[in-house]
């Protein structure tokens, strides 16, 4: 997700340009996996700080269920907006100080290629379920023997807490008598 932004660079202040992103095989952060091509839309336009990128992408990740531990495709749709700054001036080969502080945007390189690969996975991070379910039902796995709970209930007891097992006794003792 590399462009080229020499030209648009040395465009007057509003100028913009658009493209479509379609990539195969990224791989954005190396606890995701993302299944197929990334694709989207991106729009960059000049500022008097550099450029204003904005657009969209839709993913395929394969993530795990955190309670049934299964495996499962979670399609996404990452929204994003950014400030791209030059590191070195375009027209004389200067380097650029930040206009607004580090932390306040991305660098062009320093052969003016814009990468939209760490924004995106930015947003992308800020974007993931808490917690990945599989489905929004999903019951999970029995804490004491580990069936899976969407194939059916399970043999097991539940257990009691000792701290109420006074009081489970006196229960016991009342319900024959009304009997």
């Amino acid at each position: 997700m590399q462009y080229n932004v020499a030209q648009l660079l040395k465009a007057p202040i509003g100028t913009a340009f658009q493209a479509d992103i379609h990539e195969e095989d990224v791989q954005l952060d190396s606890d995701l996996k993302i299944l197929g091509a990334i694709n989207g839309h991106v729009r960059m336009r000049r500022t008097d700080y550099g450029l204003l990128v904005d657009g969209w992408v839709d993913l395929t990740l394969s993530m795990v269920c955190d309670r049934c531990l299964k495996p499962f495709e979670q399609p996404m749709h990452i929204t994003f907006e950014e400030l791209f700054y030059p590191t070195i001036d375009v027209t004389s080969g200067v380097p650029v100080p930040p206009p607004l502080g580090e932390d306040e945007g991305f660098p062009i390189d320093e052969h003016h290629h814009l990468d939209l690969s760490e924004a995106v996975r930015q947003h992308l991070l800020l974007a993931l379920p808490m917690p990945a379910l599989c489905r929004e039902d999903c019951p999970g796995l029995c804490p004491q023997c580990g069936h899976d709970l969407s194939l059916g209930p399970c043999q097991c007891q539940p257990e009691i807490d000792p701290r109420w097992g006074t009081l489970a006794e006196l229960l016991q003792q009342r319900l024959p008598s009304q009997a």
